[in-house]
């Protein structure tokens, strides 16, 4: 009888995922993090594969979003309204948010400010805003390519 040979799998995940991300004051990361796996498992996307976590500067101290960076082992970069205002492109709006922030998206303008130069070619969003109790998510992956010489 032959036994079940073992398979050797070889996964390759380019850390090229930028987390944009929104919270009411607050938010546990506990909380955070139930919420991002969520979307994780919605879109089908390997938590390693986050390379940075991104917002708005009014959250630079907020304690549940530095707890799930520090948990993530990922920088988090913030920006200010001005700088997220600046950000080209059409993004879900809410008042809400505009009223509280002075702008009118966190998460998915503070996605698309993180990229740096080289990775904005090719750049696409995995999954626009995403809200679930209080906290709003988007995923945008760098613009990548893999070159074999």
């Amino acid at each position: 009888e032959q036994g079940v040979q073992e398979l050797k799998i070889l996964r390759l995940v380019p850390r090229k995922v930028i987390l944009g991300i929104g919270c009411r004051r607050g938010k546990s990361c506990h909380e955070l993090r139930q919420v991002l796996e969520n979307v994780l498992k919605e879109y089908q996307v390997a938590p390693e594969s986050i390379c940075r976590m991104a917002s708005i500067d009014l959250k630079k101290e907020e304690p549940g979003l530095l707890g799930m960076a520090e948990e993530l082992e990922i920088p988090f970069e913030t920006f200010t309204r001005e700088q997220l205002q600046d950000v080209p492109g059409e993004y879900a709006a809410s008042s809400f948010v505009s009223e509280v922030t002075g702008v009118d998206n966190v998460c998915e303008r503070s996605a698309v400010a993180a990229l740096r130069k080289e990775e904005q070619k090719n750049a696409r969003f995995i999954c626009r805003k995403q809200a679930e109790n209080g906290v709003t998510i988007a995923l945008l992956e760098a613009g990548w390519e893999v070159c074999f010489e």
